[in-house]
Formats: structure tokens, C-alpha cells, sequence
């Protein structure tokens, strides 16, 4: 049998964002401390079991377009929101973080449900700093509005925390991803 030909799979079969690679049959060798019921039972150790084994891959643009495309979003717009940050009132830049946040919840429960795992997955750690960055632009629209003279947030309309977005974005989830993947 050639695997690539997906013996023993239904033509008609549906895996939505997932492509069948191979099907085959295999034997494995088990150990059992059980005797199944069967008195005097000898096949305990390396006992051949037959196995139906279905390799599967990820369609990777399905998943990247229905995950990160909304954050992605988000952060972008979060940049223009930090660039005209001297044309908003703070009322104004609150309303507009506020609504965004509202939407990267909704995104990221809408995640959590469509991916039923425990603990927390490495997209989390998306959000997580996309909810950074929106608690950020909102006190830097503060902090450039105060009465207070405060010239890190204040000198050239706001220009230091508008240099500072992508390295602070960029370099969050390179320090997550080097936590969580070494």
C-alpha cells in the first residue's frame, strides 16, 4: 500500500483547516501487566498490536489569518492612535484604547474557545502584550495632556513613547518567545 494514497480514509472525509498527509497501518509491541480475564495468559510483554495512524498537518495560513490577524491589526492601530496622540483629548484617546481592549478580549476568548487546552497557550502571550501596549498609549495620552511638565512624554508632541512603540512591542515577545521556547 502506498501511505500517500490514504488507505482506509473515506475520499469524502472533512478536517477543516487540516491536510491528510499519510495513512498506514502499523504494529507496535506492548507490554501488559493484565491478564484480560484469561488465566495463564502469556503474551505480556512485546504483545503485536495493530495500528490505523492518520498523519495530519496544519494548514498554517488558515490559522495565522483566523489568530493573528486581528492583533496584528490592533497593534497597527494602536501606532497610528500613539502618533496623533497630540490631536486627542485624553477622553478621547480612553474611549479609543478602551474599544480596542474590548476587542482583544473578545478575540482572545473567542480563541480560547475555538482551542481547548490548559494553561496558557504561546498566542496568549500575544494578547498579553497587545493589553501592555493599550494600557501604555492610554497614559502616554495622559501623561502628555497633564499640567505637570514632564518632558519625556511632552518633548516633540509625544515623539520618545512614539520611537519607543515597535522596540518595547518587538522586544516583549522576543523576550516571551525566548522564555517559552528555551
Amino acid at each position: 500500500m502506498i501511505p500517500t494514497s490514504l488507505p482506509g480514509v473515506e475520499k469524502d472525509f472533512v478536517l477543516p483547516g487540516w491536510t491528510l498527509k499519510e495513512s498506514f497501518f502499523q504494529y507496535r509491541l506492548n507490554d501488559y501487566n493484565i491478564n484480560f480475564g484469561i488465566e495463564n495468559y502469556v503474551g505480556q510483554e512485546n504483545f503485536p498490536e495493530l495500528y490505523f495512524t492518520i498523519l495530519i498537518e496544519r494548514d498554517f495560513l488558515t490559522i495565522f489569518i483566523t489568530n493573528m490577524l486581528t492583533p496584528a491589526i490592533i497593534a497597527i492601530l494602536l501606532f497610528f492612535i500613539q502618533s496623533i496622540v497630540n490631536r486627542l483629548s485624553p477622553l478621547e484617546a480612553i474611549e479609543v484604547t478602551g474599544a480596542f481592549l474590548f476587542i482583544v478580549i473578545l478575540d482572545q476568548i473567542n480563541l480560547r474557545q475555538n482551542i481547548l487546552a490548559a494553561g496558557l497557550l504561546y498566542i496568549d502571550y500575544f494578547y498579553f502584550a497587545l493589553y501592555l501596549l493599550i494600557l501604555l498609549v492610554a497614559i502616554n495620552s495622559r501623561l502628555y495632556s497633564s499640567r505637570f511638565n514632564l518632558p519625556a512624554f511632552q518633548y516633540k508632541d509625544s515623539l520618545i513613547p512614539k520611537l519607543l512603540y515597535l522596540p518595547n512591542l518587538l522586544g516583549f515577545l522576543l523576550i516571551i518567545t525566548l522564555l517559552v521556547f528555551l
